[in-house]
């Protein structure tokens, strides 16, 4: 139980520093500077989507954060018991359980299809071969917003995580 525990630990914490780490990354550097650098961002985030494995580790990270913090959660708790749940400890556990759980599904449903649609956009204007047309500059404006918006939101909930994650144990 102890290795098990060791090993689901492991997984949490530095796939959690991941996925973390890259979200407040993008919601408090890159996305602004993209905003700010304009059509010229495009091409470094093109490379760094495409040619890195940044997505690989993007689409995983959060997968196994959720799947190794459910498993924890389930042996300390024995079984999700009732009575552990409402403690103290349980309950501010809870909290940043929740806060990440709603950063994956929000990063399911709502980050991920505007990062497919900002790279279908993409895809476009690079076979087209010219410059992109008034709608694909407003489509990638549009989606760029959301995109922003919708990663500060992750951002604030993975915070959320971070920190009661952190403090629980002294709680």
């Amino acid at each position: 139980m102890n290795e098990l525990m060791i090993t689901l630990r492991l997984i949490h914490i530095l796939f959690g520093v991941l996925w973390a780490g890259w979200t407040f990354s993008m919601a408090l550097f890159i996305e602004p500077a993209g905003r700010l650098a304009g059509p010229a961002s495009g091409p470094f985030m093109q490379a760094l989507a495409g040619k890195t494995p940044l997505i690989k580790y993007m689409l995983a990270s959060p997968l196994l954060v959720v799947t190794s913090g459910i498993w924890m959660l389930w042996i300390v708790s024995g079984g999700f018991d009732v009575e552990w749940m409402s403690s103290t400890h349980g309950s501010v556990l809870m909290v940043g359980s929740i806060s990440g759980l709603l950063a994956f599904v929000f990063g399911a449903i709502v980050l991920r299809p505007a990062s497919q649609r900002m790279g279908a956009i993409a895809a476009e204007i690079g076979a087209a071969g010219g410059a992109p047309s008034p709608e694909q500059i407003a489509e990638l404006n549009s989606v760029r917003e959301r995109l922003g918006k919708g990663g500060r939101i992750a951002a604030v909930m993975l915070l959320v995580a971070v920190v009661v994650m952190a403090i629980t144990r002294y709680v």
